[in-house]
This record gives structure tokens, sequence and C-alpha cells, in this order.
């Protein structure tokens, strides 16, 4: 049985992390030639108790950008779908995607991996499209 800590691990292991709370973890997904995504990743209990990731990819500030436009946009993408994220008292567009994690084997933590990059695949095109609007205090330049 997987825990958040294996995930932690994982993480940090493969990529530029930050944690930010007990639950929380900025993730800087590189893509080169690309500026990187930085991409949350939390974990999250289900109404049974059952460990879950969210992963969230910054897109960028949500009053920068046309909702319809995004979720039309959006539609087109197989993982993932957008939500905001408040940060330092901002509202940020995200592309998110949650999983259970409860019942994967740690041998098979890798399996994050997949919806982790397509989630941060699916903001960099969303910010391709939209463009970049500016950053968070201390965070990676959106």
């Amino acid at each position: 049985m997987a825990t958040w800590d294996d995930l932690r691990t994982l993480l940090a292991q493969n990529f530029n992390t930050i944690e930010r709370s007990p639950r929380l973890i900025e993730v800087t997904i590189a893509c080169d030639p690309q500026p990187p995504v930085t991409t949350f990743v939390s974990s999250a209990l289900d109404l049974s108790d059952n460990l879950w990731v969210s992963i969230d990819a910054l897109v960028g500030q949500l009053s920068g950008i046309d909702l319809g436009t995004a979720v039309r946009a959006m539609g087109d993408n197989l993982c993932g779908g957008l939500a905001s994220m408040p940060i330092q008292g901002m509202d940020y567009l995200v592309v998110r995607h949650a999983m259970p994690v409860q019942d994967l084997p740690p041998s098979r933590m890798n399996d994050v991996l997949i919806p982790l990059y397509a989630a941060s695949g699916g903001a960099l095109e969303m910010k391709q499209r939209f463009g970049s609007t500016g950053t968070i205090g201390g965070f990676n330049q959106l």
C-alpha cells in the first residue's frame, strides 16, 4: 500500500521540489526549451478516508484568462480539468488531476508520473495559448 511518504520520496528523487506544508509539495517540471511549469502535488482523503493525490499545474492568474475560451480549449486534453487555486491572496487557474493511491503498490508509484506530466503538459499548452500572467511571490515564473 502506497503512502504519502512514498510519493514525497519519489518526487524528491526525480524533480526539484519544495515542501510547502506536510501535505503540499511544489514540483518544478522542466519543459525545455519552454519555461518550467510549477505544479503542486497534495495529499487528500476521500469520504472513506482513502488516500488520493491531487495534481495542480499552474496556468496563470485567473483574472487574466477568458474562462469560456479556456474551458473549450481544455476539452481537447485527455487528462485533467480546470480549477482555481488561491495562492497568497490571488486566484490562479490550474489544470487539476486527481487519482487514488491508497491501493497502489509502492513498486508502482511511478504510475503517478503519467498524470503529473499530463497535467503539467496541459498547463504548458494553456500558458502558450493564453500567455504568462506574472509571478507568485517566491514561486517560479508562470
